[in-house]
C-alpha cells in the first residue's frame, strides 16, 4: 500500500465526473404480487428491488427508461414520481450534496483528523478507483504506522453511490473514538488494543457522479462508472466481489444483463475497486467487518450456502446479532429470502473466502429508513451507530483467536438434487488450521435428522491438526434411501450436517462448533405428467409421450438446445438457448443466430458481417476481417496489385470465373461495376503509371 501522497491527492480533490452517458431521474415503483411464471421473468429482468413486503408486493427503484416497461409489463404504480426531488425536500439547500460531505470533503476531514491526531492515525490510498480516483483507508490505533499483533476489525460504505448516511456513520464513529480517546478508559482500551480500519467511500467514482449530475444531493446513481459493451454504464460493485460470483441469477439477487442496477460484471472482481478492497483484506487479519449500506433497518450475516439463513459459525454470530438487535432494535438476517442467495456479495466473501485469507465474521446493516435522509437526522443515524461500532472493536478480542476462525475451508456444504435414479455418490470436505501458533483438535461427525438408515457413510474422525496443516474427511452419500418419504417431492430438505468441533488443545480448551448442511432436492416423479417418471423421461419438464431424441444425445427434442447434434451435457456458454454444439456464435449470445452474409458466422461475432468470408480471416488481428479490410484492385485476394488482378477480372466476367471478394475489391475505377474497364484500369496503374484503384465502398 501506498502513503498518501498529500500535493497528489489535492489534485484529485478539485476533480469533477466525467458527464458520459445522460443521467436519468428515478422513481419509486410498487410492483405485484406476481404469478410465478410471471415474478421467474420479472427475476431474469434484474430489476432494483429495494424492499420486499409480506404480501408479496415489491419496492423497485426505476430510472425513466424501465419506468413504462415495469408498468405495461408487471403493473407497476407510482409511489414517488421524482426520487431525487423528494429526497432533495429533506435536505439543506444551502450545502454542497444537502449536508451531506462531498467525496472532497470526505478526504479533507480525513486529512484533518490525521493532522489532530497523528500517532492515533493513519491515512492511506490503498488503489485506485476506474477513473483513477484515490481509494482512502483511515486507521485509528495507538501505534498506526504499525501492524501490531492484535485484533483488526474493518467498517466501510458507500459500495453504493447513492448511500453517503454510510460514508457520515463512518467518519463519526472516527471522530468519536479519536475525541473520546482521552477521557473515557474504555474507548482508550479499545484503541490501544484493536486496529480499526475505515473506507468511508468505496464507489468514489459513482458518488462523484452524483455530486456533478446532483449538486444539492439525491442522485440516485448506484454503480461504478464502468463503460459496458451495450453503451450502458456502470457495475455492482455488490455482486462483483470472487465468492460464488453469479450463482444467483436466477432469483433476481444478480443479473448479467449490463444495463442492470444488479449488474454483477464480466467477471470475478472484474473492477479496480472490488480488486482494491479484496487485496486491502487478504492483506490483513480482519476478525470482523461490518459493510455499512442505506436503507432498511436489519442486520445480515454472511452466507455461504443458498438457501441456508446463517453459516457454519451460527453459534458464534448468534450472540452477537442479538447484541446489535438490542443496541439498535434492527431485525436480523432479514435480507435473507428463500430460493436467493447473495453470491457476489462483499459480506459472503469477508466470510467465505478462506483461501487467500483467514474468515473474516461480517456483517452487513441497512440503515436509516431511506437511501437519503433529511439533513436534520445525520446526527441521529450516527450516534445510533456508534455503540455497534464500539461493541464489534470490543467483540473482536474475543474472536480473533477463535478456534474457528483458525480453521479455513473451500467447503461449503452439500446440496444436490436428487431422485429414485441417483446414484449414490462421494463428496469430502478439507479443513485447514491457518493458525500460527496453536495445533487444534477437530472433530467431524455427521449428525443426521432422518432417523433413515444407510442414507450416509463418513469416516468420522478426531484428529490434532498443526498450523499449516489439513484434514481430509470423506462423505458417501446414498439418497436413493432417503426416498421413503414422498411429502419431500417437489421440495429441498434438510436431511442432516456436518458438524465440526473445532477445539484448543489446552489444559482447558476454547471449544467452537459449525454446522455445514446436506441439503436435497427431491423433484416431482412426474412433474410434466406425461406418464414418465424422472428417472425415463429425457425431458423431464415439458410432457412428450413420444421421447423423439433425433441426435440420441440423451435429451428430447422438445427440450433439447441442440437437435440435431449430440450434445448431452446442454452446454450454453453464452446463455441464449442454443447449445455451444449447434450455435453459430457460441461466445455472445445470439438467439436470433441472425448471418446476413450467410457464411456461417454469426453477425454477432462475424468480423466482417455484411461480406461472404466463412474463413474469418484478420490478418492484422484489429478485430475487423480481410474481407472488410480489401486493397482496392486486389481482385484476387493476395494483398497485392498486379496483372494478376486483371486477368483474374477478365476471367470473372468473359470465362465465369469467380467472382472478386468482395465484389468492390474489383471494382478498380469506382463506376459500381466490376467489367473489362476495370481490368483495363489496372493494367494502366501497373505498367503506365496511372491512378491508384480507389475504394468504392467506402
Amino acid at each position: 500500500m501506498r502513503t498518501i501522497i498529500y500535493v497528489l491527492l489535492a489534485g484529485f480533490l478539485l476533480m469533477t465526473a466525467a458527464s458520459a452517458g445522460e443521467y436519468q431521474n428515478h422513481s419509486l415503483l410498487r410492483v405485484g404480487p406476481l404469478s410465478d411464471d410471471l415474478l421467474a421473468e420479472f427475476n431474469q429482468r434484474g430489476f432494483d428491488v429495494v424492499e420486499e413486503l409480506p404480501d408479496g408486493v415489491m419496492k423497485v427503484v426505476a430510472a425513466a427508461g424501465e419506468r413504462d416497461d415495469l408498468t405495461a409489463k408487471y403493473g407497476a404504480t407510482v409511489e414517488i414520481d421524482n426520487l431525487e426531488e423528494y429526497y432533495r425536500k429533506g435536505l439543506d439547500p444551502s450545502k454542497p450534496m444537502g449536508g451531506y460531505r462531498t467525496y472532497s470533503e470526505m478526504v479533507a476531514q480525513l486529512i484533518q483528523f490525521h493532522e489532530q491526531y497523528p500517532t492515533l492515525t493513519h491515512l492511506d490510498t490503498i488503489g485506485y478507483s476506474l477513473e483513477d480516483r484515490p481509494i482512502v483507508a483511515f486507521k485509528v490505533s495507538d501505534n498506526p504506522d504499525v501492524d501490531e499483533d492484535e485484533p483488526e476489525v474493518f467498517f466501510n460504505g458507500m459500495i453504493h453511490a447513492r448511500e453517503p448516511m454510510t460514508m457520515e456513520i463512518n467518519l463519526y464513529t472516527i471522530q468519536y473514538l479519536l475525541e473520546a480517546y482521552p477521557y473515557f478508559p474504555n474507548v482508550a482500551d479499545l484503541v490501544n488494543t484493536v486496529e480499526a480500519w475505515f473506507v468511508p467511500i468505496i464507489n468514489v467514482d459513482g458518488y462523484v457522479y452524483n455530486e456533478t449530475t446532483n449538486p444539492g444531493g439525491g442522485g440516485m446513481w448506484r454503480k461504478n462508472r464502468q463503460y459496458n459493451e451495450d453503451g450502458s454504464y456502470g457495475i455492482d460493485l455488490n455482486r462483483n466481489w470472487s465468492f460464488r460470483w453469479g450463482e444467483d441469477e436466477a432469483a433476481g439477487w444478480s443479473s448479467d444483463i449490463p444495463s442492470s442496477e444488479v449488474f454483477q460484471g464480466t467477471g470475478p472482481a472484474s473492477e479496480p475497486e472490488t480488486q482494491v478492497l479484496q487485496d486491502f483484506m487478504n492483506a490483513h487479519d480482519f476478525a470482523v467487518a461490518i459493510n455499512y449500506h442505506a436503507y432498511g433497518g436489519y442486520y445480515n450475516i454472511g452466507t455461504i450456502m443458498p438457501l441456508v439463513p446463517g453459516n457454519p459459525d451460527n453459534r458464534l454470530f448468534l450472540p452477537m446479532t442479538d447484541t446489535l438487535h438490542a443496541l439498535t432494535g434492527y431485525t436480523i438476517n432479514a435480507y435473507f429470502r428463500p430460493n436467493r442467495g447473495c453470491g457476489g456479495s462483499a459480506t459472503d466473501w469477508m466470510y467465505g473466502e478462506q483461501g487467500t485469507k483467514k474468515k473474516t465474521y461480517s456483517f452487513l446493516v441497512e440503515v436509516g429508513a431511506s437511501f437519503w435522509p433529511a439533513a436534520e437526522l445525520i446526527p441521529d443515524e450516527c450516534v445510533r451507530h456508534a455503540p455497534v461500532n464500539l461493541y464489534l472493536m470490543d467483540h473482536a478480542r474475543y474472536l480473533a483467536d477463535r478456534p474457528s476462525r483458525m480453521v479455513t475451508t473451500s467447503f461449503t456444504g452439500v446440496f444436490e438434487t436428487v431422485s429414485e435414479c441417483t446414484p449414490d455418490y462421494d463428496r469430502s470436505a478439507v479443513f485447514t488450521n491457518a493458525g500460527t501458533e496453536k495445533p487444534l483438535r477437530l472433530v467431524v461427525s455427521m449428525v443426521d435428522s432422518m432417523a433413515v438408515p444407510d442414507w450416509y457413510t463418513i469416516e468420522s474422525c478426531s484428529v490434532v491438526v498443526n498450523p499449516g496443516e489439513s484434514v481430509t474427511v470423506p462423505i458417501h452419500l446414498s439418497p436413493t434411501d432417503l426416498l421413503v418419504f414422498p411429502a419431500y417431492e417437489g421440495s429441498r430438505y434438510g436431511v442432516g450436517s456436518l458438524r465440526l468441533v473445532a477445539s484448543t488443545t489446552d489444559a482447558e480448551p476454547v471449544i467452537d462448533t459449525m454446522e455445514y448442511q446436506v441439503l436435497l432436492y427431491m423433484p416431482v416423479s412426474d412433474a410434466d405428467g406425461d406418464g414418465l417418471d424422472i428417472c425415463r423421461d429425457n425431458c423431464p419438464l415439458i410432457s412428450n409421450v413420444d421421447q423423439a431424441d433425433a441426435d440420441a444425445d440423451g435429451v428430447g427434442d422438445v427440450c433439447d438446445n441442440c437437435v440435431a447434434t449430440a450434445n448431452p451435457y446442454q452446454e450454453d456458454g453464452d446463455n441464449d438457448g442454443w447449445g455451444d454444439w449447434c450455435d453459430n456464435c457460441p461466445t455472445v449470445a445470439n438467439p436470433d443466430q441472425a448471418d446476413g452474409d450467410a457464411d456461417g458466422a454469426a453477425d454477432a461475432c462475424d468480423n466482417c458481417p455484411a461480406v461472404y468470408n466463412p474463413d474469418q480471416l484478420d490478418s492484422d488481428g484489429d478485430g475487423e476481417g480481410d474481407a472488410c479490410e480489401f486493397i482496392a484492385g486486389d481482385a484476387n485476394g493476395d494483398r497485392q496489385v498486379n496483372v494478376g488482378d486483371a486477368v483474374y477480372i477478365i476471367t470473372y466476367v468473359f470465362k465465369g470465373g469467380p467472382a472478386p471478394n468482395p465484389q468492390a475489391a474489383g471494382d478498380a475505377n469506382c463506376d459500381g461495376n466490376v467489367n473489362v474497364g476495370d481490368a483495363v484500369y489496372i493494367v494502366t496503374f501497373v505498367f503506365k503509371g496511372g491512378p491508384e484503384p480507389c475504394y468504392p465502398s467506402r
